[in-house]
């Protein structure tokens, strides 16, 4: 994939708001930035944590940004519980070890009795150092990394789309594992301002939780695990932005359309957080494709044209009370001449 600078720009889907900044490093390395947005928009369980972690001569100094997606049953008292625990976890240490993720679930897995296993996080972290980003994610939260303005990495979600994900799951439980028998939709943005709906199922573990993220912390491991890693490796100087979200800012951007990426490659974690909040009570135009017909193609544009070419376009809106919490943490590093 070929790579150029971009230079900042303004850019006008983003308000700029004061950076919500929690558990910050006390001196970012590399010298980089670091800005977030932690809005409860709905729950109040997305968690965003940021540290700097000096580390041994052979692992090197990195930032760390961790974003947790936290989630349980509707009623009863463990209702966020397994949430409130990570609040309270060693989470400099666990997150500075060779493996934070393997880390975490380890940890987690000896707090069993502590929370049930309806309640449960996903899980996305980046570690930057001098010369590589680490990332690592269980659910459906997300990271991305850009280098020279260029996207060289965003990791998919663990959820029922995702064939991998079933075989996984499927190979775990063979005939007990289900998933909802009534069918369901979500919505999936096509552009800045159109939006669609599309089926969904939420994956019904045996003798456990109704989830739509295949993979989770807690719930007690019944999601095993199989974390997404990937190294992404850069230079000194290059141009350097990695950005990590719940999905409560995916479900609002469409993560292959142009616009959006371009936005994406340029925004901080405030601006992301604004923007976020700003589509969720946003007025939409939604195109429905008819019952039955699947776009032919994954690419946004001819998603798009071939749901426009069934139905005309409505105007619509989430409802009070449906947003989702946004929880972001982006890290910028400046390109040098």
């Amino acid at each position: 994939m070929s790579s150029s600078a971009v230079s900042p720009i303004s850019n006008p889907l983003a308000t700029a708001l004061p950076s919500l900044v929690v558990n910050t490093p006390d001196a970012l390395l590399h010298g980089a930035t670091l800005t977030t947005s932690d809005l409860p928009l709905d729950k109040g369980e997305d968690f965003v944590y940021c540290m700097t972690h000096r580390g041994t001569e052979s692992q090197g100094d990195c930032d760390i940004l961790a974003v947790f997606d936290g989630h349980g049953s509707s009623t009863g008292v463990l209702t966020r519980a397994f949430t409130y625990i990570l609040k309270q976890s060693p989470l400099s240490t666990l997150l500075a070890t060779e493996n934070p993720m393997q880390s975490l679930i380890t940890h987690f897995d000896g707090l069993k009795s502590e929370y049930g296993n309806l309640s449960g996080s996903t899980a996305s972290i980046a570690r930057i150092f001098s010369d590589r980003i680490e990332c690592t994610n269980v659910g459906d939260s997300h990271t991305m990394v850009f280098i020279d303005g260029v996207l060289r990495y965003v990791n998919g979600g663990h959820c029922s789309s995702n064939p991998t994900e079933i075989e996984r799951i499927r190979g775990m439980y063979g005939s007990q594992f289900r998933f909802e028998s009534r069918e369901s939709w979500r919505q999936e943005v096509l552009s800045p301002t159109e939006l669609t709906m599309v089926p969904s199922r939420r994956a019904v573990f045996p003798n456990g939780p109704t989830l739509a993220p295949t993979q989770s912390l807690g719930h007690h491991d019944i999601t095993g695990y199989a974390p997404d890693s990937m190294v992404i490796p850069y230079t000194d100087g290059q141009d350097v932005r990695v950005h990590v979200f719940s999905d409560g800012v995916a479900d609002v951007f469409s993560l292959d359309h142009p616009a959006d990426i371009l936005f994406l490659s340029r925004a901080n974690g405030a601006e992301i957080g604004a923007e976020a909040e700003r589509r969720w009570r946003q007025e939409w135009i939604y195109v429905a494709p008819q019952r039955g017909i699947q776009p032919r193609s994954s690419t946004w544009q001819e998603k798009r044209d071939d749901i426009l070419s069934k139905i005309s376009p409505i105007i619509t809106s989430f409802p009070d009370g449906s947003c989702d919490d946004i929880g972001v943490a982006s890290w910028y590093r400046p390109g040098q001449p």
